[in-house]
């Protein structure tokens, strides 16, 4: 069964606010370091990474604690959205074997679609193309900053490889995966994402 966000006292509605806040700080620097190594590229710094990596499991608890205080945990949906309706259908039946009936996997055909879901529910993750500009992906991280992102692309759409990383890491993308894909990577990228989501 579906479940929606449960009312709040105005003790748990402070404590919200405190940790919106604090998701907010942390999501802008995790942002700021991620844009700033995606531009290094090999030169990027070990103390850079070993924050990066601090600021990340911070924001995982964080998010941890919210989903909870919210009656959002654990995380029971994957929501996909790609410009290709038969990739999405391929991609839901595979994941649906790997993942068994752990998660319900949503296929949403518009933007509104995806917001809808993201509103109501807590989303583990969203596998979706990349759309010309990044206002969804902006507007699934601010109604659930929790959800990681996968994003799907056109190598040859996608210009420069360092230029797309870094846009995509400064809207909060947290995978990036090229068509054609292969679909061995793209499971242990799926992974790797959910087990974020679930600490």
């Amino acid at each position: 069964m579906p479940r929606g966000r449960t009312p709040h006292t105005a003790d748990q509605d402070d404590e919200r606010e405190h940790l919106l806040t604090l998701i907010t700080l942390f999501t802008r620097r995790r942002r700021a370091l991620e844009t700033r190594i995606a531009a290094q590229g090999r030169d990027s710094s070990i103390s850079d990474e070993l924050e990066l990596e601090d600021v990340r499991l911070e924001l995982a608890d964080l998010n941890h604690r919210l989903a909870v205080l919210e009656g959002r945990y654990p995380p029971d949906v994957i929501v996909i959205y790609d410009t290709d309706a038969l990739l999405a259908q391929i991609l839901q039946r595979d994941l649906l074997r790997m993942l068994g009936d752990v998660y319900e996997i949503i296929i949403a055909t518009s933007d509104a679609a995806v917001l809808a879901t993201v509103g109501t529910r807590m989303a583990a993750l969203l596998i979706t193309s990349v759309p010309t500009g990044w206002e969804l992906i902006d507007a699934v991280k601010a109604l659930s900053p929790a959800t990681e992102i996968l994003a799907e692309t056109m190598g040859d759409l996608a210009g420069s490889l360092e230029t797309f990383e870094i846009a995509a890491r400064t809207h909060g993308v947290d995978y990036i995966v090229f068509k054609p894909y292969h679909f061995g990577l793209l499971r242990v990228q799926v992974r790797q994402a959910l087990a974020r989501t679930r600490p």
